[in-house]
């Protein structure tokens, strides 16, 4: 399905397959490039489009086929402990002033009063871990981890203190004051009608909320809003990485604590091949199969005859004095490759000279002394490239990339007629 957009200077197209619900992004199909395009499933699964744009004579075609043909645009590789759901940018308002919006949590203290600490996730008493029992109460782990064995303490109000929170043995009879339950509001309230738990500065209280209060988007006082985090494996702390493989964008998902996870990983192939390259080396009569050296030369050289559907020659290119070098040492590439003399001959009769292309024969260049006797013959064609792996970029590096052709030199006049029968 295709819908268009026809404005002017700016003309867009958005498509959408049969088995998909949601279109796709206006794209541009007045500019020659190649791209994949995205449009999500019902249950916003992304299905990718590759799209080319040609231009044939005035023309635009677009051309729409299978993305996995390709390789994908983009990659996720989630190397933690916890699941990852992902989506593509939303506009929403801003937040709280304030940057810690989630650093603190409530926590036990030695006599069991609950009070507003800071998030501490390397703490190995587990004063901050909460969980709601089948019975509607809300225990503190640390605690109920030192406890002797047969007691058990919940979260209780202090109702002749100043409606403080306590922890306390649970107690039958205290029902209105050990049960809770998060609201839809994101409120944390026992049985007790009109009273919710309220932060005051490092304190935690029960209170009825305050009608002078600065509001959520709900409506509800800030100081009674709540957020259950749930306990997931791992440090807490995940880094996200960018980078490109191939034409491939990776985004890499890491533990904090866990790094060598994703090194090991990245590096595995690399570590696999100089470890099979030092077994073959160090068994009897076996050599490192990691570095090659390959030379090619062809003194003579090679001809290539261009003809047209007539079957008649039209060009015909010799390249004389070939040499090709190809050196690997460890994970860096070398390949110097050079032609000493280039010619293209015209078999038209109607020109005025059937050279197309040639080379200056004895062109020669000084040394770096500059003296006579330095001099040396310059090839038509040299070309030198040195490919060494990036340590975070899962393609090859071209370092120096020359070509020489200074030799060359094209006639002035060229009048070539082409005839068809």
């Amino acid at each position: 399905l295709v819908w268009n957009e026809n404005f002017g200077d700016n003309r867009m197209l958005c498509v959408k397959r049969d088995d998909v619900k949601y279109w796709s992004c206006p794209f541009r199909i007045d500019l020659i490039s190649s791209f994949h395009v995205t449009m999500r499933d019902a249950d916003e699964t992304p299905r990718f489009l590759r799209v080319e744009v040609i231009l044939n004579s005035a023309i635009f075609y677009i051309t729409f086929t299978d993305a996995r043909y390709y390789p994908p645009p983009i990659q996720l590789e989630n190397l933690s402990d916890v699941p990852v759901l992902y989506q593509q940018k939303i506009d929403r308002k801003p937040g709280y002033g304030f940057t810690d919006e989630f650093e603190l949590a409530l926590e036990v203290m030695q006599k069991g009063k609950v009070m507003l600490n800071k998030l501490n996730l390397s703490d190995s008493s587990r004063n901050q871990l909460w969980r709601f029992a089948s019975d509607g109460c809300l225990e503190n782990i640390g605690m109920n981890n030192r406890a002797r064995p047969g007691e058990r303490y919940v979260l209780d109000v202090l109702d002749s203190g100043g409606f403080v929170l306590m922890m306390l043995k649970r107690n039958t009879a205290r029902e209105r004051f050990q049960k809770w339950y998060f609201t839809a509001e994101r409120q944390l309230r026992c049985k007790i009608e009109g009273m919710f738990v309220e932060a005051r500065k490092t304190e935690v209280v029960l209170a009825a909320p305050n009608k002078n209060s600065p509001r959520s988007r709900n409506g509800v006082p800030v100081e009674q809003v709540w957020e259950l985090q749930s306990q997931r494996p791992g440090s807490g702390i995940l880094d996200v990485e960018c980078l490109y493989r191939g034409p491939t964008l990776v985004v890499r998902i890491t533990d904090r604590a866990k790094p060598y996870r994703a090194v090991q990983r990245f590096h595995q192939a690399p570590e696999l091949l100089l470890a099979c390259a030092a077994a073959a080396a160090d068994g009897p009569g076996c050599s490192r199969v990691c570095d090659f050296e390959v030379n090619v030369s062809m003194r003579n050289g090679i001809g290539l005859s261009f003809i047209n559907g007539l079957h008649e020659e039209l060009i015909y290119a010799r390249f004389q004095g070939i040499v090709l070098h190809v050196n690997r040492q460890g994970r860096t590439h070398q390949i110097t490759g050079s032609v000493e003399v280039i010619q293209a001959d015209n078999q038209l009769l109607a020109t005025d000279r059937w050279q197309v292309l040639f080379c200056q024969q004895g062109a020669v260049s000084s040394g770096e002394s500059g003296h006579s006797d330095t001099q040396v013959v310059v090839p038509a064609l040299k070309l030198e490239m040195n490919c060494t792996p990036m340590e975070h970029y899962d393609a090859f590096d071209v370092r120096c990339f020359c070509c020489l052709g200074q030799c060359y030199s094209l006639p002035p006049v060229q009048r070539r007629t082409f005839t068809e029968h």
